[in-house]
């Protein structure tokens, strides 16, 4: 897989996943600085009214919704370094 393709993975993912907190993000905002900066804050003030109110991210813990999120970014970043895709 290219980078624009991990890319686009991950962020499909994690709009699927920011459905679980009512955040939904246009589809393609993520792809730029302004519309990634703008959810991620989205998603972190979602995840932490969520916790305020001890509520769940319908049916994951806020806590593996948090784990995963950051796994599974990780995980593709490393798939990137390892192919040296940084820069395709």
């Amino acid at each position: 897989r290219d980078r624009d393709h991990i890319v686009r993975h991950t962020f499909a993912a994690e709009r699927d996943w920011a459905k679980k907190l009512g955040v939904q993000p246009p589809e393609g905002a993520m792809l730029t600085d302004a519309g990634l900066q703008e959810h991620r804050q989205t998603y972190g003030n979602a995840i932490r009214e969520f916790h305020a109110q001890g509520k769940m991210a319908r049916t994951w813990p806020l806590r593996f919704l948090i784990r995963h999120t950051a796994f599974h970014t990780l995980d593709h970043a490393w798939e990137m370094e390892d192919k040296d895709l940084t820069a395709q």
